[in-house]
């Protein structure tokens, strides 16, 4: 598992396609697909952010390569915004870091990330627990 930055416009519509996003990168055997999990910056007080954090959609974790906490988030991403399979050596894709992540680390990331997130398809329901639309 590796840490990677990936331009918006590779993954999802964006007002600002040109704008990055941190993810940890790994290839899962199972699915034979590469997933990006989502990952957040914690210095900032916003409400929404620590409100997902409290109930458990994001868990705080520190990584070497940054200074600050980042938040991963439950779910993941297994393809591009066209439906292609991610691609690390597309030119929107740039790796931070030159080594890899702990094995312990990236496993708690693993499990912890189990949702797979496909253009919308998780929605906050009134208890502000996700669920499928229909």
């Amino acid at each position: 598992m590796r840490i990677v930055r990936i331009k918006n416009k590779y993954l999802f519509r964006s007002k600002n396609p040109e704008g990055i996003h941190d993810y940890a990168v790994y290839y899962d055997r199972k699915g034979k697909e590469m997933r990006a999990v989502y990952l957040t910056h914690l210095y900032n007080e916003d409400p929404i952010r620590f409100r997902d954090l409290k109930r458990g959609f994001i868990k705080k974790v520190k990584f070497k390569e940054m200074e600050l906490p980042s938040g991963v988030n439950n779910l993941y991403y297994a393809t591009d915004y066209n439906g292609n399979k991610i691609n690390l050596k597309s030119p929107e894709v740039v790796k931070v870091g030159k080594r890899y992540l702990p094995k312990n680390q990236s496993i708690d990331i693993k499990r912890f990330a189990k949702r797979r997130y496909e253009c919308g398809s998780w929605v906050l329901d009134k208890k502000g627990k996700r669920k499928p639309l229909e």
